[in-house]
C-alpha cells in the first residue's frame, strides 16, 4: 500500500451512514460544494499528519476536488496553507477531478498554479476517449485514473480488452516519464494478472 484515497461519509444520526451520491447534489444545489471540500481537505491533511508516523515516507493520500472549487482561484493558496499549517508535504497529496471537468478548456487555465505550487493533479474517470484526445499529454498531469470497466467494455469474446490495439496505441501514447497511469477496479487475482 503506498496511497488512500480520502472519501467522505455522513454520519447522520437518525439515517446512519449516508454517501456522497446522496448528499452532493443538494451540496450543489445549494452552492456549499466548496466549503464542504475545504472541510474534507483540511481533515484529510490532519489526519494524515497522523498516520505519517507510521507511514512510509512517499506514503501519499488524495482528494477529489469538486469542479466548484476548482473555479475558485484561491483554491492552491488555501491547499498550500493547509499543507503548511500541519508540515505535510505537497509530495504526499494528490487532487483528483474528473475527466468530464477537463472537457471545459476553461480549467485547463486553473491547473497551472497547482502546478506552479508542486501540487500533484491526477484525472480520475478517464477514458479512453480521453487519453486518445491527447489533452492529458498537454496539460500537467501526475497520473491518470481509468476503470477497468472502461477497459472490458472495449473487448469482445473475439479479441479482449487486452488484445485490443487501440487500447495499447492509447495507453502507450501517455508520456509515462511524466504522467503514471492506474487501473481501478481490479479486484481478482485473474484480473490483476491480465494487467
Amino acid at each position: 500500500l503506498f496511497c488512500f484515497e480520502t472519501l467522505i461519509r455522513w454520519n447522520h444520526p437518525n439515517s446512519g451512514s449516508i454517501s456522497p451520491g446522496q448528499f452532493f447534489p443538494q451540496a450543489n444545489q445549494h452552492g456549499i460544494m466548496p466549503q464542504l471540500d475545504k472541510w474534507v481537505i483540511t481533515h484529510a491533511i490532519k489526519s494524515f499528519k497522523n498516520l505519517e508516523k507510521e507511514s512510509q515516507p512517499d506514503f501519499c493520500f488524495s482528494i477529489n476536488l469538486s469542479e466548484q472549487l476548482l473555479k475558485e482561484t484561491e483554491t492552491p493558496e488555501f491547499i498550500i496553507s493547509q499543507l503548511q499549517e500541519y508540515g505535510i508535504s505537497s509530495n504526499n497529496i494528490e487532487f483528483e477531478i474528473s475527466e468530464h471537468i477537463l472537457l471545459n478548456r476553461l480549467y485547463e487555465q486553473r491547473w497551472q498554479p497547482f502546478d506552479e505550487l508542486g501540487l500533484r493533479l491526477v484525472v480520475d474517470q478517464c477514458t479512453i476517449d480521453g487519453i486518445r484526445s491527447g489533452m492529458f499529454n498537454r496539460l500537467p498531469v501526475y497520473a491518470l485514473k481509468i476503470n477497468l470497466s472502461e477497459l472490458q467494455s472495449m473487448g469482445n469474446d473475439d479479441l479482449p480488452f487486452i488484445e485490443n490495439k487501440t487500447i495499447l496505441d492509447c495507453i502507450y501514447s501517455i508520456d509515462q516519464e511524466k504522467t503514471r497511469l492506474t487501473i481501478q477496479g481490479i479486484e481478482n487475482a485473474e484480473q490483476y494478472a491480465q494487467m
